[in-house]
């Protein structure tokens, strides 16, 4: 498909081509500028398919330098030191049996009082690989342990071929935002094969550079999945070893 966008892009520019020199011709022919003419001719075929091309380079370093980042409202160190010794009694495969409605070989899941669904996902080697949560309000994201959860939300692209990203975690018990980040790509909905008001085609804007990468300045200290990293409690190598006397090992990236 791609060989196709690209064989269309370039029938479009041999087509701009001839509509410009044709313009040019007919200014000639009737006494009018040859290159206001040709110049406004070209701008307007170029805006068909670019139009959004530079709203959006402009959106994309605005939102980036003001709106994205890496914020912080409480550290880990300050959850440890108001919350002493409860870090080291969690664990992601602390799953409550008692309300386990669905079990299989890859996942297992479970619905608690309030509502809320846990999924269990175990892979081939019988590690627990994350669990999912989706709350009674549409809420879903995955859980670390019993205190922690994050989820993303995503927003956009619209007519402007800017998305954003927005990553919170949460304290599941006091529901106090631990840290979030935000980021923006640019980004482009669908295939051209759906639909054209999706632009697919705008492979220039299918790209997964985003803020991180442009202004690593705001995402101090390694950024969300470092600071989430921290909250994993199964993954010290002392929680390791003693999980490999157990049975069900939770998997660290």
């Amino acid at each position: 498909m791609g060989l196709v966008v690209f064989a269309v892009m370039g029938i479009y520019l041999l087509i701009s081509i001839g509509v410009v020199k044709g313009v040019i011709a007919y200014a000639r022919k009737n006494a009018k500028s040859p290159m206001l003419w040709g110049w406004g001719a070209a701008l307007v075929l170029y805006l068909i398919p670019f139009w959004d091309l530079l709203p959006t380079i402009v959106a994309n370093g605005y939102n980036c330098k003001n709106n994205a980042g890496f914020f912080v409202y409480k550290t880990v160190e300050q959850w440890k030191q108001q919350n002493p010794g409860v870090m080291e009694t969690l664990s992601m495969a602390h799953l409550p049996e008692q309300y386990r409605i669905e079990n299989d070989k890859t996942f297992s899941r479970y619905l608690l009082p309030d509502g809320t669904l846990l999924t269990a996902r175990i892979d081939v080697r019988n590690e627990l690989g994350y669990v999912e949560y989706k709350k009674t309000d549409g809420e879903s994201g995955y859980q670390l342990n019993e205190r922690f959860r994050y989820f993303r939300t995503s927003q956009g692209p619209g007519a402007i071929k800017l998305a954003r990203e927005e990553e919170v975690v949460i304290d599941a018990v006091t529901n106090e935002v631990m840290a979030r980040q935000v980021d923006f790509r640019t980004a482009t909905k669908g295939k051209i094969w759906n639909t054209l008001n999706d632009s697919g085609w705008k492979f220039w804007f299918q790209s997964y550079d985003s803020c991180y990468k442009s202004h690593p300045q705001k995402f101090p200290n390694g950024g969300f999945h470092k600071y989430i990293d921290n909250l994993r409690t199964d993954c010290t190598p002392e929680r390791q070893a003693s999980a490999l006397k157990k049975g069900i090992v939770v998997a660290c990236r």
